[in-house]
C-alpha cells in the first residue's frame, strides 16, 4: 500500500505513571502537537496557520504507542498544499531548531530558530513533567520514514530550560549572537561609510541593517542585481547579529542567499547551499553591490 506523508508521533508511557498512558495525557498531547505542527508549518507558510488542522489516520498499541498524523482543511473550499510539502516545512523547523539545542550554547541560536522554539516548547512540556519517558517524532513519505527527533525525559528538562533561559535574555537591552534572519531585501545604501544593504525581518518586522566587509563587498555586491531591491527579493542573511529587547537590528554579513519565493523546502535549502553565489553571470553587470557601492568591475 502507498504510504502517505505524514507526522509519525511515537509515545514511551511514565514508570512514574506505572508504565500506562492516561488517556488525559494522551488527549492534551495531541491537541498540543497539532498546535505545535501548525505553527512550525506556518513559519514557512503564514497563511497555512488559520485554515489547516491534523487527523490522525493510523495508530499501533504496540510499545511504544505510534501514529501518523496528516494535515487536513478546516473548510472544503481550502486547498492546502501536498502533504509533503507541509511535512516537509515542519521537518526542516524541528531539525534546525534541534540542531541549535543540541549544541546549547547561546551563540548558535539565530532569530529563526527562536520562532519555533515556542512551538518546540509544547512537544516537550509533558515530557520534562513526566508525563511521558519519550516522545519520537518522525517525517513519513511514499519512500519510508526518517527520524527527526528523539528525546527522552532528561534531554527534554535540559532544552526546557535553555529555552527558558533565551526568553530571559530577549528582555536584555543589548546582546550578540551568531546566526541569521530571513526576510525581505528593502534597500541598499552605506552605514557610516560602509557598504551595507536593509532587510526587514520575518519574524520580528525589524528594519535590520545588514553591513557587509570590506573582504565580502565586491563578491556580494556582484552576486545580487538592482532587480532584488525592486521585487523586495526574500534573502536568508547570516552573521553575527545585534539585537536590542530582542528585535535584531544590526547584522554583520559574513553569507547572503536569496531564498525561493514559494518556500518549498528542497528548494530553501539548495539556496542555502549556493550562499552568495546566487546570481547568473548576465545577472553581475546590474549588481547593486557595484552600483551603490562603486566596486570595481
Amino acid at each position: 500500500m502507498r504510504r502517505e506523508a505524514g507526522i509519525v508521533l511515537g509515545l514511551e508511557p511514565s514508570p512514574e505513571r506505572g508504565g500506562a498512558l492516561r488517556l488525559s495525557d494522551l488527549g492534551k498531547y495531541l491537541e498540543d502537537a497539532a498546535d505545535a505542527f501548525t505553527e512550525l508549518t506556518a513559519h514557512h507558510a503564514p497563511e497555512l496557520s488559520e485554515v489547516m488542522d491534523w487527523e490522525l489516520t493510523q495508530a499501533s498499541t504496540n510499545s511504544p504507542l505510534t501514529m501518523v498524523i496528516q494535515p487536513i482543511a478546516t473548510s472544503p473550499d481550502v486547498v492546502l498544499p501536498k502533504h509533503r510539502k507541509i511535512v516537509g516545512f515542519v521537518r526542516l523547523s524541528l531539525e534546525k531548531a534541534r540542531s541549535a539545542l543540541e549544541r546549547s550554547r547561546r551563540a548558535d541560536i539565530s532569530s529563526d530558530n527562536a520562532a519555533s522554539f515556542a512551538a518546540l516548547k509544547k512537544l516537550l512540556k509533558p515530557l520534562a513533567a513526566g508525563d511521558f519517558a519519550r516522545v519520537r517524532i518522525g517525517a513519513q513519505d511514499e519512500d519510508g520514514e526518517e527520524a527527526v527527533l528523539d528525546v527522552g525525559r532528561e534531554t527534554a528538562s535540559s532544552w526546557m530550560a535553555f529555552i527558558e533561559s533565551l526568553n530571559r535574555k530577549a528582555d536584555d537591552f543589548e546582546w550578540r549572537e551568531i546566526g541569521s534572519i530571513i526576510g525581505r531585501m528593502v534597500d541598499a545604501h552605506p552605514y557610516y561609510g560602509k557598504p551595507a544593504f536593509r532587510v526587514i525581518d520575518d519574524t520580528t518586522g525589524a528594519k535590520v541593517v545588514c553591513t557587509v566587509p570590506e573582504n565580502l563587498a565586491d563578491e556580494i555586491g556582484r552576486a545580487h542585481t538592482l532587480e532584488e531591491i525592486w521585487q523586495e527579493a526574500r534573502l536568508m542573511v547570516a552573521g553575527t547579529v545585534t539585537r536590542k529587547e530582542g528585535k535584531p537590528y544590526i547584522l554583520a554579513v559574513e553569507r547572503v542567499a536569496r531564498l525561493p519565493e514559494d518556500d518549498d523546502p528542497e528548494s530553501l535549502i539548495a539556496a542555502l547551499r549556493q550562499g552568495n553565489n546566487s546570481a547568473t553571470e548576465d545577472d553581475r553587470e546590474a549588481s547593486w553591490g557595484q552600483r551603490l557601492w562603486g566596486a570595481d568591475a
